[in-house]
């Protein structure tokens, strides 16, 4: 249960972002995981990135000594992961979403004990994939940051 509270952040910032792009009928998906869900929502490429630069901000140290470079590496390398995890377990993926855009974001951000039961239930499969996602983008932060520096990528691992 711990990792699926670890993870509430990015799945709701996943569901946030994929609210405000919700996919119009007549757009071409460009890959595989922007074939909308029931409810038209997408990810694509470039919501990655947005998601990955705004997730890392929220757990970056300001204080660390992140040049720009080292950012938009670090941004890349998640989004890339980002799009792994969502190809990887689309079905499982693409329900959360749905839950989350309907269940959590529908009620006006009220999230109840029983928003709260449901989405652990949609998410629990995706425990085993989060945790990979989050030791993987901790690998890369590690091969990105400069090594004599680890507390900047720690914060990374965090979630």
């Amino acid at each position: 249960m711990f990792a699926i509270v670890r993870n509430t952040s990015l799945v709701t910032l996943i569901s946030a972002v994929l609210f405000l792009s919700r996919a119009r009928a007549d757009e071409k998906p460009v890959d595989p995981m922007s074939e909308p869900t029931k409810h038209g929502l997408r990810l694509t490429p470039d919501m990655a990135r947005a998601l990955a630069r705004q997730w890392l901000a929220e757990r970056m140290d300001p204080a660390a000594n992140v040049t720009h470079d080292q950012q938009n590496q670090l941004s890349e390398s998640v989004a890339k992961r980002l799009m792994d995890l969502a190809r990887d377990h689309q079905p499982q993926v693409q329900q959360l979403f749905d839950y989350t855009f309907q269940g959590v974001l529908s009620s006006r951000g009220q999230f109840t004990p029983e928003t709260g039961q449901k989405l652990a239930e949609k998410a629990s499969p995706l425990v085993p994939a989060l945790h990979e996602f989050t030791d993987n983008v901790s690998q890369d932060a590690r091969k990105i940051l400069n090594p004599d520096e680890p507390e900047n990528y720690q914060n990374v691992h965090k979630g």
